[in-house]
Parts: C-alpha cells; sequence; structure tokens
C-alpha cells in the first residue's frame, strides 16, 4: 500500500466521503498510466510556471542533475497536479451529477409506475 493511500483515508474521513471510492482512486497511477499522467501533469506545470519542456533532467539524467532539478520538476509536477485535479474534479462533478439526477428520475418513474 502506497503513501496515497494513508493520505487519503484520513482525508476522505475528515469530509465524510466514501473511504473505500478515496483508496480505490488513488490507485489508478499504476506503472502503466504513471508515466502518461505524470508527463502530462509535468508539462502543464512546466507551462505555467515558464520552465522549459526540454527540462536538462530528461537529457541528462544523472544524480546531479536530479539534484540540481528537484525543486523545478516538483513544483511543475505540483501546479501541473493542482490544475489537473481541479479540472478533472469539476468535470467529474458534473457527469456524476447528471447520472445521479437520471438515476433518480429513473427511481421516481418507477415508483410512479408501481403506485398506479
Amino acid at each position: 500500500m502506497g503513501i496515497q493511500t494513508y493520505i487519503a483515508l484520513p482525508m476522505a474521513a475528515l469530509f465524510r466521503v466514501s473511504k473505500v471510492a478515496a483508496a480505490i482512486t488513488v490507485w489508478i497511477t499504476n506503472p502503466i498510466t504513471a508515466p502518461f499522467i505524470y508527463g502530462f501533469n509535468y508539462m502543464a506545470g512546466a507551462i505555467l510556471l515558464g520552465y522549459p519542456l526540454n527540462h536538462p533532467l530528461f537529457s541528462n539524467p544523472s544524480w546531479e542533475t536530479v539534484w540540481h532539478s528537484s525543486r523545478s520538476v516538483f513544483s511543475c509536477l505540483v501546479v501541473g497536479g493542482i490544475l489537473t485535479g481541479i479540472v478533472a474534479g469539476v468535470a467529474s462533478y458534473f457527469l456524476i451529477l447528471g447520472m445521479v439526477r437520471t438515476a433518480r428520475e429513473k427511481a421516481r418513474r418507477l415508483k410512479r409506475k408501481k403506485e398506479v
């Protein structure tokens, strides 16, 4: 179990949301999807912060380059992740809201049908 689960579960309890959903969703970033998710988040953050997309970390992957680049890479990942999270959160909210409304309307119709 990764650290993200240990962070997500108390946050889910704090905000009184499903702990199961929180635990499942933090595991979306698996080894297959991680390069795409982190790559996209890095690029979004780099563009917003004005960093070049061709970072020396990618062309010269050494411990020295990693050490000197860690602050800018971390900043890009955090800013890009926040932006991506906000956009995905808002989009998901409206998608789920539509699904809930549709399900409730369907339940109302079934209830009316049974009453008649």
